[in-house]
Formats: C-alpha cells, structure tokens, sequence
C-alpha cells in the first residue's frame, strides 16, 4: 500500500497515466544506448590523436550516459510504487539523493558543453595561446572539478529546505523545489547556454574569416570541412542540451 502521506495534495495515484513514463524511458534507453557505442567507437581512435576536444567528447557521451540512466530510474513508475511504500523518511532520502544525481550530473553536461566550447574557441579563434592556455593544460583538472563541484552545489541546494517535497504524479519529481534550487538550475541553464552561444559564435565568425583567406586547393578544403565538421558537432551538442533542459 502507498504511503499517501508523502503523495502531493492533488495526487491519488502515482503513475495514473504511465504513457508519458513510458515514452521517457524509451527515449532515455535509446540515449543511453547511443553514447555507449560512440564510446566504444572512440575507445578505436588512435592514442596519439586523442586531445582536448577527445576528452570533452568523452565526458560529453559519460554525462549523457549517466544522466540517462538515473532519469530511466526517476520516471520508473515500477520503482516509484515500491519506493512510496516505505517510511517517509526512506522515501525522503531516496528522493533527495536520486535528485542530487540527476540534476548534478545534468549540471555537469552542461558545464562541460562550455568548456568543450572554450577549447574550440581557443583552438581556433587563438591557436598560439593553446600551449600556454592554463584551462587547456590543465582540462583534466578542470573536467574533474566539474564533477565535484557540480555534485556539490545541487547536493547543498537539493538536500536543505525539503519541507515542500512530496510525490508528484510522474513520481520523484516534486511538484516544486526549494527556492534556492530553482534559482541554481534557472541560472546554470541560462549562464551555459548564453556562454556556448557567444562562444560559438566568435567561432563561427573566425571559420568565415579562414575561409574567405585559404585558398580553395584540395588540402585547404580537406582542412576546413574537418574544422567546419567538429563545429557543427559542438553546435548540435548545445542544441541538444537546450532541448534537454526545456524537456525537464
């Protein structure tokens, strides 16, 4: 039997109309599915090829898969009635901690969709300064230091104020957050987005400028259509991720 007391004021039943779950989880399987072949094609790529913009692709494809993956678990309405049957501090806890991980690791995906921005901004837009570039040199670091942080700051936001938390009809998602939490992800949203945007744009900018001053010899377009390919790449990574934060 559910436990009623933690289901929102206006909510009878969790999952009444699981077409909705459903069709996420389909999609978020298909996701998941997807960023581990391209993975497992990357893992193929030759050692002595794989620099920065290699690692932001990988922890581009890592953050989807994990994302999808806690997103399947969130929207599963099997798992959302089991979770309700415990006590209301079980299911607070479980509530909290599956938020924590899938807004941080939402979070991290979009933070690294801005650095994986800046280093094709710096690659093309400034390619002296990429040897000195502390951000570039240190990508690592600053890819690890997403993660932390980003779980850091949605564990302190998610984990305070949860007097308003309840189960809503999709299950674990609250009917509303805390107001710090909602602040934190509006701005994040909006902060990486406008970061990308400007970012690719300069971008776009210098790609014209080389085209209009290379020569249109066989090597020269060899070289702009695999500038203009990883590009477009990076521009269909912020698209995606926009429309992934309108779909939340």
């Amino acid at each position: 039997m559910e436990n009623s007391s933690f289901l929102c004021d206006d909510v009878t039943e969790i999952c009444a109309d699981s077409t909705i779950p459903t069709a996420s989880m389909v999609l978020n399987v298909f996701g998941v599915v997807c960023n581990i072949l391209n993975l497992i094609v990357l893992k193929t790529l030759d050692k002595s090829k794989r620099n920065g913009y290699f690692w932001v692709v990988v922890n581009v494809g890592i953050s989807d898969i994990a994302t999808g993956t806690i997103f399947t678990l969130l929207v599963s309405c099997d798992l959302n009635r089991l979770v309700v049957k415990l006590s209301d501090k079980e299911v607070l806890v479980y509530q909290v901690v599956i938020n924590i991980l899938g807004f941080a690791t939402y979070l991290a995906r979009n933070l690294i969709l801005v650095t994986g921005s800046y280093e094709r901004y710096v690659s093309i837009c400034q390619p002296f300064a990429v040897q000195t570039n502390k951000v570039l040199i240190n990508l690592g670091a600053c890819l690890g230091a997403i993660w932390i942080a980003s779980l850091i700051v949605m564990a302190v936001s998610l984990a305070t104020d949860t007097k308003s938390y309840c189960f809503s009809v999709f299950g674990y998602m609250p009917m509303e957050f805390n107001t710090q939490t909602g602040v934190i992800f509006a701005s994040s949203i909006t902060i990486t987005l406008t970061t990308c945007v400007i970012l690719l744009f300069k971008t776009w900018k210098e790609l014209k400028r080389m085209q209009q001053r290379n020569a249109s010899g066989p090597d020269d377009l060899m070289v702009k259509r695999s500038i203009h390919s990883d590009y477009l790449c990076y521009i269909l990574l912020a698209l995606c991720s926009n429309f992934s934060s309108s779909s939340l």
